[in-house]
């Protein structure tokens, strides 16, 4: 029974690291929030660090009845310290993502917009500028008989280059889009200047409602 045990216990904690992660990928829905979801339920990892505690004291303890599982004690001083490291990555990087819908509030009052901020968003904070990944659902169908002329349904080049590279390279998953100009208060156009000026930048997707806001992002032409 002890071996029947022991072999349980080993099979769990080889493949309990996998699937936490996997439980976190799917809750947090990362393909529409971004990284910083994921990041938000990492904590759910710590499940596999129990099981390979367990697999340990359950080793350690048969072994002073004469049983060695020494496949049991190796897996789980692998397994423990990874998903203590992974299970800590939403303390460990608090300050660098907000759960809040601050940057929806934020953009709409520059402006004049009114995206819905009742539903989810993770914002990452950047030195450089705001990065949040949302979804609208709750008012999908209101927010969308209201995208203007201020809404461009293609985007064009002379944006495209001066947005930060991580951002251009998601606009194919996009079909709405929309640059506002801080400074010059211009919407979809770029001022020729050396300074910088202050933006905003959404891109929308009306088929699933994801939604990508660049907030206090200074570009230079």
């Amino acid at each position: 029974m002890n071996k029947i045990i022991g072999i349980i216990l080993l099979i769990l904690s080889i493949v309990s690291l996998h699937f936490f992660f996997m439980v976190a990928w799917g809750v947090s829905e990362s393909s529409i929030y971004g990284i910083g979801a994921l990041i938000q339920y990492s904590w759910i990892i710590y499940f596999a660090a129990i099981i390979a505690i367990l697999s340990m004291l359950f080793a350690l303890l048969a072994r002073k009845k004469g049983y060695k599982y020494k496949k049991n004690v190796i897996v789980s001083s692998i397994i423990i310290p990874i998903s203590l490291i992974f299970g800590s990555y939403r303390f460990l990087f608090a300050d660098e993502y907000d759960y809040t819908n601050q940057i929806i509030i934020n953009v709409n009052q520059k402006t004049g917009l009114s995206i819905p901020d009742n539903d989810k968003v993770v914002t990452e904070i950047r030195k450089e500028y705001l990065l949040g990944n949302g979804q609208i659902v709750t008012d999908k169908k209101a927010f969308e008989k209201n995208l203007n002329t201020d809404w461009n349904t293609s985007l064009s080049a002379s944006i495209n280059n001066v947005l930060p590279h991580e951002v251009s390279v998601q606009m194919t998953l996009f079909d709405h889009y929309l640059f506002y100009d801080c400074v010059s208060n211009a919407f979809n156009e770029i001022s020729i200047q050396e300074e910088g000026h202050s933006s905003v930048f959404i891109a929308y997707n009306t088929s699933n409602g994801k939604l990508m806001l660049l907030d206090n992002y200074i570009y230079r032409t």
